[in-house]
């Protein structure tokens, strides 16, 4: 591994320690249902922190969430568990819900683990959603 990816993937552990804690700290989920996902004996654990904003904000926010996965997921791998935490100031519609979980979820089986938590953060700006995918998984390769 070169400098550059070391560095790149020291940066990312840094960023999902720091997600890791603010979740346990900001008492988004209880500490209950994340330890329901995250002891799921799965062995990985790919995390996703990202803030839209705009008109298109609910897609880009399943998609920028989707994509932002670290690690990525292999194709081949067994997703046992999801955890989805969304903050917004107030502004969500119950469509733009419907989309974010549709297009987030919506990729795996319906018999995982899976909690979602909404919750309402005066910091966020208005017209912005900020969130953190966690997704437990495993595989035999």
């Amino acid at each position: 591994m070169d400098n550059k990816t070391a560095n790149e993937t020291a940066s990312r552990l840094y960023s999902a320690t720091s997600i890791i804690l603010d979740i346990f700290d900001s008492r988004t989920i209880s500490q209950e249902d994340l330890r329901k996902i995250l002891s799921i004996p799965s062995g990985k654990l790919s995390i996703a922190s990202v803030e839209t904003s705009g008109a298109d904000r609910a897609i880009r926010f399943a998609i920028s969430l989707q994509e932002n996965l670290f690690p990525h997921i292999p194709k081949q791998a067994t997703i046992t568990g999801i955890i989805l935490a969304i903050y917004s100031a107030g502004s969500m519609t119950t469509e733009e819900y419907q989309v974010i979980c549709n297009k987030l979820l919506g990729n795996y089986p319906d018999d995982i683990q899976t909690i979602v938590s909404l919750s309402q953060d005066e910091s966020v700006a208005a017209n912005c959603f900020k969130g953190t995918l966690f997704i437990s998984w495993e595989t035999d390769i």
